[in-house]
């Protein structure tokens, strides 16, 4: 409990330094922005914080009305735990990864 309260601390501190009051005025970007901001942690840190995200963005749209599109960021991947994935992708394959993306998302 203490360490997600830290992580919405710091996730809630962020927001208002860049001037979000309101769940409501919440944007893909400035989730973005703020994933960015985590680079400089170890890569555990990291994945607890994008965990911790999709959890809390959840909430948000649920309960307070934030955007849609909030609660779609961090999607759960179901994947085979044997599975391997190729090192290499082709450019058909890539191409066809990101025309399914689609061009409506706001996040780079």
């Amino acid at each position: 409990m203490r360490g997600k309260t830290a992580m919405l601390r710091r996730f809630l501190a962020v927001l208002a330094g860049s001037g979000v009051q309101e769940m409501e005025m919440l944007t893909v970007m400035d989730v973005s922005d703020y994933v960015r901001s985590l680079a400089s942690m170890a890569a555990s840190s990291r994945a607890g914080q994008l965990y911790f995200l999709r959890e809390y963005l959840r909430f948000a749209v649920r309960e307070h009305g934030a955007d849609p599109a909030l609660g779609a960021m961090f999607p759960v991947i179901v994947t085979d735990k044997d599975a391997v994935l190729p090192s290499v992708y082709r450019r058909g394959e890539v191409a066809g990864a990101l025309a399914q993306a689609g061009n409506a998302s706001e996040s780079p």
